[in-house]
């Protein structure tokens, strides 16, 4: 996982530094300090470089929340903290994807795959926890936790001297938003 992130981190330093258009594999590996075998060996192109490593099995780490007794919106917000402290993303890292979009409109579909694929996640777990007769509630609760999420992480790169767990602050607060909105108890 680290040489994926290195190489993650390589190619969208080089992408905002001088476009996204010119950018080779080549290029990618040698400011990653990797071979392009090891490079093919984590990505298939450049643009699944940009995305970084999937999220796969998330949810089989955390059955606490499928077995929980609890109200649902506090056990989310321990979710949401815990995903973002085992994600443990850098800065310059989601800093360089809003450099990248800014400059590369049209990679915009790569970065929403990925706030789809926490969004299948927390679905996943939802489904687990609440059954699958709530399988609409579901999709649509998980998607705006991973869109708090987006949003969040957007909001920090822009500036915010926040910290990981700031984020997952702000996170929750735009699904408290949410839950206040359609009159759901806070819990």
């Amino acid at each position: 996982m680290k040489t994926a992130r290195r190489i993650q981190q390589a190619t969208l330093h080089l992408a905002a530094a001088s476009g996204y258009a010119g950018l080779t594999v080549d290029m990618i590996a040698e400011e990653a300090g990797i071979s392009r075998r090891t490079f093919f060996n984590h990505y298939r192109n450049k643009q699944e470089a940009l995305a970084g490593p999937q999220i796969h099995d998330f949810s089989q780490n955390h059955d606490w929340f499928v077995n929980s007794a609890g109200p649902l919106l506090p056990d989310l917000k321990r979710l949401i903290r815990e995903t973002l402290s085992n994600a443990s993303p850098e800065r310059s890292t989601v800093h360089n994807i809003g450099l990248v979009l800014q400059d590369t409109p049209e990679l915009q579909p790569v970065f929403s795959a990925l706030i789809d694929n926490v969004a299948c996640e927390y679905q996943s777990l939802l489904v687990r926890r609440l059954g699958e007769e709530q399988g609409v509630m579901c999709q649509l609760l998980a998607r705006v936790v991973a869109h708090s999420i987006a949003l969040s992480f957007r909001e920090w790169a822009q500036g915010s001297d926040s910290t990981l767990n700031a984020i997952a602050d702000m996170a929750c607060e735009k699904l408290s938003a949410v839950a206040a909105a359609f009159g759901a108890p806070e819990a």
